[in-house]
């Protein structure tokens, strides 16, 4: 597909980008969307900075606990605070992960159930060498014992293991080797109503890495998500479309995402009441739109732009799945085949509402960024019977290129603003109307001078401006 969003990085580039913000992004779902499974859970403690022991305190408390005391052990908990690592920091000076998971005393219930929960506090921040170090301690040796324990102690791992499992490829391949899969599965089937929700949360976590691995333990936990969309809990089809849509983002597992049946269900489900739901349903249809022309004539085929217009109409104070919508739309139409914008025009209102969003309403950056491309893409390498139409849904989109490319918008942007207002002006010219009934070309001049010597234009840019501002000057363009 060409794509006038750029070229979709590779999967190695994807992994490398999800790195540089996995901290924020991981930080941001504990606090808002995990924030209710963590608490229900595991109840896990912290303490504010001014109230922790001292060292020696720590360290003797630690001693103690290791030595079979199960309230030192619960003491621990409260060693653990949001803003000062004092204690996690000590914890992995002497491997007391190792220690802990090791001791002969796990074969009490309750002693096994605190030092799940001490290694589910240890690692609750977003401070990746704490996770890494349960790997370190070897805690994939240990699932078979205390999964087999059932009940709490099965569930307080499975959630320190899902919120590790999200911090990059080798912790998900390590839990992955270490039959994380089976043991969830197994669990979920122990009380599938209360328990299907964090194994989701789990799978989520785990595709968010974009892992590669054996393609039928990423089946099995594809099925399953997929399967979980049938669910009347809210959080757990959301957190199952979250995992599938992590899923396609990649280019490795497209025979699984790319069923038909799994897009009308999405396509389904992004036009729920609830938002939570919408944004990551709509996040799937994003990926897909980024494959190629042929699966955006599936998305289509099956009714995908007058969903996306239900959608906009609905959701209109949510400015990210507004982002989301703008974006998949601009992918599957920013191609050099016009069939695929042709229904856009003919089966909704949705490049009107662009037009009069970006005219009347001051936008956020974000969302404003998003409107241009796809404005852009409207008019980008269109032949003349398309742009027809295209001006006769929009008589002003001309005028409003000019007034865009006048608002300092990105680098890429520029290029392709001046590609489209070249374009317009070509065609205007051929059906005899002079371009200056319908554009302000003192702002047109104004701009393309700004822009003119800029040397992160293309050649062809660079030769369009000169074309375009020859032609105004020796008034072949305008009267």
């Amino acid at each position: 597909m060409s794509n006038n969003r750029g070229e979709q990085p590779t999967l190695k580039k994807r992994c490398e980008m999800s790195a540089e913000v996995l901290a924020v992004l991981r930080s941001k779902r504990r606090e808002d969307a995990l924030n209710a499974v963590r608490l229900e859970s595991i109840n896990l403690m912290s303490c504010n900075e001014e109230e922790l022991p001292s060292i020696e305190t720590m360290i003797e408390t630690t001693q103690k606990a290791i030595h079979g005391d199960i309230s030192s052990l619960k003491l621990l908990q409260t060693f653990f605070s949001s803003k000062c690592f004092v204690y996690n920091n000590l914890i992995m000076k002497y491997q007391w992960c190792a220690t802990l998971l090791n001791s002969p005393f796990n074969s009490n219930n309750e002693y096994a159930h605190y030092v799940v929960l001490f290694l589910a506090s240890y690692t609750q921040s977003n401070h990746h060498e704490y996770s890494k170090d349960l790997v370190t301690a070897k805690i994939g040796d240990y699932f078979s014992f205390y999964f087999s324990k059932g009940g709490e102690i099965a569930r307080a791992l499975l959630w320190c293991v899902s919120n590790v499992s999200s911090e990059g490829t080798l912790l998900a391949e390590y839990f992955l080797n270490a039959g994380i899969v089976h043991y969830a599965l197994e669990y979920y089937k122990t009380n599938p109503v209360n328990n299907q929700t964090i194994v989701c949360w789990l799978f989520s976590n785990i595709f968010i890495t974009r892992v590669l691995y054996n393609l039928e333990i990423i089946r099995e936990i594809f099925m399953f998500l997929v399967s979980s969309l049938n669910s009347t809990n809210v959080e757990t089809v959301k957190y199952s479309l979250w995992g599938i849509s992590y899923l396609a983002e990649t280019t490795s597992y497209e025979e699984l995402v790319l069923s038909k049946e799994l897009i009308n269900k999405v396509i389904e489900l992004v036009q729920s009441k609830y938002e939570i739901i919408v944004l990551p349903a709509m996040k799937f249809i994003g990926a897909l739109s980024t494959k190629s022309d042929r699966v955006s004539f599936i998305l289509i085929n099956c009714g995908i732009y007058e969903v996306l217009q239900k959608v906009i109409i609905t959701n209109l104070q949510n400015e990210r799945i507004q982002q989301v919508v703008y974006w998949s739309i601009s992918n599957m139409i920013g191609t050099s085949d016009v069939s695929l914008a042709y229904p856009l025009f003919t089966n909704t209102q949705i490049p009107q509402m662009i037009y009069e969003t970006m005219k009347s309403v001051d936008n956020p950056p974000a969302l404003e960024k998003e409107l241009q491309y796809l404005l852009v893409n409207l008019v980008f390498n269109k032949d003349d019977l398309y742009l027809q139409l295209v001006i006769s849904k929009i008589p002003g989109i001309g005028q409003l290129l000019v007034e865009t490319l006048s608002k300092d918008p990105r680098q890429t942007l520029v290029n392709m603003l001046v590609i489209g207002i070249y374009n317009i002006l070509m065609f205007y010219i051929n059906q005899n109307v002079m371009p200056s009934d319908v554009i302000d070309m003192t702002s047109l001049v104004t701009a393309l001078h700004k822009y003119e010597h800029e040397t992160f234009l293309s050649e062809r840019v660079r030769l369009f401006i000169r074309m375009i501002l020859d032609s105004i000057e020796e008034s072949s363009v305008i009267e």
